[in-house]
């Protein structure tokens, strides 16, 4: 670890917000995975549903409050004491925690998905709220380490979250375990966030619009003047495309291409997570400025070559059919798995390092009085790039395109996607 990420994880105006977001994106995804085990063994059976259509609609439920909250949340943003609604914010995750334990031990699926529905409103509220507050505490040149630093802990998070959700609900006394979890860490993350430093209110006679549509609206209408942020969230949100396409058909492509098992798949989505975590880390240690372009190209670049070269490895991987799926030991030992591997680190790492510029650039060059309702867009767009990667995947199989081809045909999207950023950013000066 470089000095200066030290000096950061050190120091009372970055370390507790960096822990209040660990915490909190360890809880969401124990919760969420949790749910989905539940789903996948025990409620689909009791409802008469099938898992997939139910994870779905879960994943659905999840993302709806992005596009319903984020305009109002940014707005709040804006005009209150950032600090003070972390706490506020944190303060009904315990809540939420404490209808979560109850939906556990009442096997109540809709409770559960309702409860889900409330962990995305806090996360929509939450997300212009961290985001914003960083340029107030960081210096300009500490944008890049600082965001480098809150992902790569994301997604480490993330991985473990997961994996603390499938491992242990469904145990003996997986209920109490998983309650008690999600609960300590709630506390946790409002004990935390009570430490971050104090921020001056931006414009207390700021009106509040309810109506999240005009609002939408407004910040894109003010966005179009600021070329540079607009281009900003559309790579931010291209990277949540690629990723949500990406891994939304690695469980088939391990199975049907790799004809591998499901502890293949849990490798690979670990696998991933390291290479974003990563991938955002070493940006935040090399990278100094955050207005430098060429170096997102490049990593877009990167993502698009190392998808090509997974796509053609796998392509050459015969498949027998009548026999166990491979697992694991035998995955990594085979003459291609290695390098599948380091096709997938690489593709996740890249891009983490071409999203960590970008919040930085957006965050910096945003003007303070609406920051928040900035990366509240962003939000917005991100939930929506997500939302039009499920339907192109359903595209894409309807029209009888196999899962490498899909990954393609993103591939040579990412490419293009670059191409357009660069030359569009380049072209403003």
């Amino acid at each position: 670890m470089t000095k200066s990420a030290k000096i950061l994880l050190t120091s009372r105006r970055f370390l507790p917000l960096f822990i209040t977001q660990f915490l909190g994106a360890m809880n969401d995804n124990i919760f969420k995975n949790t749910l989905i085990i539940l789903i996948t063994y025990q409620f689909s059976h009791a409802t008469g549903m099938d898992a997939e259509r139910l994870i779905a609609i879960a994943g659905g439920v999840f993302i709806l409050p992005f596009f319903l909250c984020s305009a109002t949340a940014g707005l709040l943003s804006d005009k209150y004491i950032k600090s003070n609604l972390i706490v506020k914010v944190k303060i009904a995750e315990i809540v939420i925690m404490l209808l979560a334990s109850f939906a556990l031990f009442s096997g109540q699926v809709i409770l559960l998905i309702i409860i889900l529905f409330l962990l995305g409103v806090q996360a929509a509220f939450l997300g212009p709220l961290k985001y914003s507050l960083l340029p107030e505490t960081l210096k300009n040149d500490e944008l890049i380490l600082g965001n480098g630093l809150i992902e790569s802990a994301t997604f480490v998070a993330i991985l473990i979250g997961t994996n603390i959700g499938g491992v242990f609900i469904l145990q003996n006394q997986g209920q109490w375990i998983i309650s008690i979890m999600i609960l300590t860490l709630a506390i946790l993350g409002w004990f935390s966030s009570k430490f971050i430093p104090q921020t001056t209110q931006q414009q207390p006679d700021l009106p509040i619009q309810y109506n999240f549509i005009f609002e939408t609206i407004q910040i894109f209408h003010n966005l179009k003047i600021h070329k540079n942020l607009l281009f900003c969230i559309i790579g931010i949100s291209w990277f949540w495309f690629y990723g949500a396409s990406f891994l939304s058909q690695l469980p088939i492509f391990t199975k049907d291409i790799l004809h591998a098992d499901q502890y293949v798949v849990s490798f690979f989505m670990a696998v991933f997570s390291i290479g974003i975590a990563l991938g955002s880390f070493v940006c935040g240690k090399w990278k100094k400025k955050n207005t430098d372009l060429t170096f997102v190209i490049y990593a877009f670049l990167g993502v698009t070559l190392f998808t090509f070269d997974l796509c053609y490895v796998s392509a050459s991987i015969e498949t027998p059919k009548g026999i166990a799926l491979v697992g694991l030991h035998a995955f990594l030992m085979s003459s291609y798995g290695l390098r599948l591997s380091l096709d997938l680190l690489l593709i996740s790492g890249c891009s983490g390092l071409f999203t960590v510029p970008l919040y930085a650039m957006l965050q910096s060059q945003s003007n303070i009085l609406v920051r928040a309702r900035v990366m509240a867009f962003n939000n917005i767009i991100n939930a929506l790039f997500m939302v039009m990667s499920a339907i192109s995947i359903v595209f894409f199989i309807q029209i009888g395109l196999s899962i490498l081809k899909i990954f393609l045909v993103n591939a040579i999207a990412n490419a293009l996607m670059a191409f357009y950023l660069y030359t569009q950013v380049s072209s403003k000066g």
